[in-house]
C-alpha cells in the first residue's frame, strides 16, 4: 500500500467536493439574507449541489452501509453504535436532500417565495453534514488505529470500483 492511497485515507477524502459546495452555498445563502444577491441567482450551485448530493453522496452512503459498515462491525464489534449513528445521519441527510430537490423543482419563483423554509431545510442538512462527517472521521480514525494491515488489503479490495 505504499505508492497508494490508503483505503482509510480514500474514504475520508471521499467528501471534499461536497464539502466545497456546501461551503459556497452557505456563502451564498447568507448574501440572499443580507440582499446582496437574489435567491434564484443560487441556481447553478443548487443544481450542482443536488446532483452531486444526489449522486455521489447517496452512492457514498450507500458504500458504506453495504460494504465499510459490516466490515468494520465484523472486525471491529465496538464501532456498532458509532456505524448505528452514521446511518442515522445518512437517513436524515437523504431525507432533507430529499424535501429540498423537490422544493427546487417547483422553480425560481417557488424557491425565492419559500427561501425561508429552504434555508432551514439547508441549514438542517449542512449541520447534519458537518456533524456526520466528524463522526465519520472518528470512525475512521478508529478503523485506521484498528485494522491489520491485511484488513486493510481486503478492505482496499472491496473499494475497487468505488
Amino acid at each position: 500500500m505504499s505508492h497508494e492511497l490508503d483505503p482509510v485515507q480514500k474514504l475520508e477524502h471521499d467528501h471534499h467536493h461536497l464539502t466545497r459546495l456546501v461551503d459556497d452555498l452557505r456563502a451564498g445563502i447568507q448574501e440572499v439574507l443580507r440582499g446582496d444577491r437574489q435567491a434564484a441567482e443560487l441556481r447553478e450551485p443548487l443544481d450542482s449541489f443536488m446532483e452531486l448530493a444526489q449522486e455521489e453522496l447517496f452512492a457514498h452512503f450507500e458504500y458504506e452501509e453495504v460494504t465499510l459498515f459490516p466490515f468494520l462491525i465484523e472486525k471491529m464489534p465496538d464501532c456498532r453504535e458509532s456505524v448505528a449513528e452514521l446511518e442515522l445521519a445518512h437517513d436524515r441527510m437523504c431525507g432533507v436532500v430529499s424535501r429540498m430537490s423537490h422544493m427546487l423543482g417547483q422553480g425560481d419563483e417557488a424557491l425565492t417565495q419559500n427561501f425561508d423554509a429552504f434555508v432551514v431545510m439547508f441549514a438542517r442538512f449542512d449541520a447534519n453534514f458537518v456533524k456526520h462527517a466528524r463522526e465519520e472521521w472518528e470512525l475512521l480514525q478508529l478503523a485506521s488505529s484498528g485494522l491489520s494491515e491485511a484488513d486493510r488489503r481486503t478492505l482496499a479490495a472491496a473499494m475497487e470500483g468505488h
